[in-house]
């Protein structure tokens, strides 16, 4: 995942892990910047343990611009966690923090972020998350999670509640969300009963068609 300002530069994360074990018990984020001329040093640690709280294994890690000059990384482990930093590709990161459920039967995982405003303030999160129904059965549900202070969070069903169609239909990773200024569009696809869904905010994610 990674994110391009207009001054050239560009941050990157992937999942890591120097385990050569599929359990992958170090499991993190590896970061990487390019300031416009030229990249940081090969990612040998993982950026949870460059953080003011405490360290944990980690997956699916998502970046986006915060602020005037910030970013912000979301990831997850048991429930979505993020951190933030003042300077891209600089200093600790101030984290870990957790995105809460609205209904604790849900652990939200999968994430991908974006940023919207004019100082990239507003934060939209994607995300699903798994539970097993009455028949043993393995449903996915789809989330959507938005703040505009990085501290406060209003989490909900995604956009796909309008059709009816946030829950058991689309899976995790079947989702991608971008912002442009105050737009911010959310797209889902499926390769097996479902269509390619697009829903678009033109108000910061208030209200989605």
């Amino acid at each position: 995942r990674m994110y391009h300002r207009e001054d050239g530069s560009v941050a990157v994360v992937a999942m890591m892990s120097h385990d050569y074990d599929q359990s992958a018990s170090d499991r993190g984020t590896a970061y990487n910047f390019f300031d416009g001329s030229s990249w940081g040093d090969y990612p040998y640690e993982r950026a949870e343990a460059n953080a003011t709280g405490y360290d944990m294994r980690t997956g699916w890690p998502s970046i986006a611009p915060y602020g005037e000059n910030g970013e912000i990384l979301v990831n997850h482990s048991d429930g979505l966690n993020y951190y933030i930093r003042e300077t891209a590709g600089e200093g600790l990161w101030d984290g870990p923090y957790s995105i809460p459920a609205f209904d604790y039967s849900y652990s939200l995982s999968w994430p991908r972020v974006v940023t919207s405003g004019e100082n990239n303030e507003i934060i939209h999160v994607v995300a699903a998350a798994q539970n097993t129904d009455n028949n043993g059965n393995t449903v996915t549900t789809q989330f959507y999670c938005r703040s505009t202070d990085g501290e406060n969070w209003e989490v909900n069903y995604s956009p796909l509640v309008e059709t009816n169609e946030h829950i058991g239909i689309y899976s995790a990773d079947d989702y991608c969300v971008s912002a442009n200024g105050d737009v911010v569009a959310v797209v889902y696809a499926t390769p097996f009963h479902g269509d390619v869904l697009m829903f678009k905010s033109t108000d910061n994610g208030l209200s989605w068609t």
